[in-house]
């Protein structure tokens, strides 16, 4: 594999919008290194839509159709850690 770019996709939402962006990420896979960060059922869609993409799932707590402004009961650790982990990758592009 050529050393490609890493692009950074953040589909935080839900699965209309991850189906929307699923042919721009196909696409991008030709040019870059991509990792898609996208709720627990983008790794079911990744072997049909985008297979050359990585997965990172994660639930931001901002997207929870009840309870998203109760601060206190937000996953910050696990928040901490995701961001950790994308920052550890270098991207050089992110898109959302």
């Amino acid at each position: 594999m050529k050393n490609l770019p890493k692009l950074l996709v953040l589909e935080l939402w839900g699965l209309g919008d991850l189906a929307i962006a699923s042919s721009f990420i196909n696409k991008a896979t030709q040019s870059f290194q991509v990792t898609v960060v996208a709720k627990s059922y983008a790794h079911d869609l990744r072997p049909l839509l985008w297979p050359d993409a990585k997965v990172l799932s994660w639930h931001a707590p901002w997207t929870a159709f009840r309870g998203k402004y109760r601060f206190d009961r937000w996953p910050w650790k696990s928040l901490h850690q995701t961001l950790s982990t994308l920052r550890s990758q270098r991207f050089d592009v992110a898109v959302s």
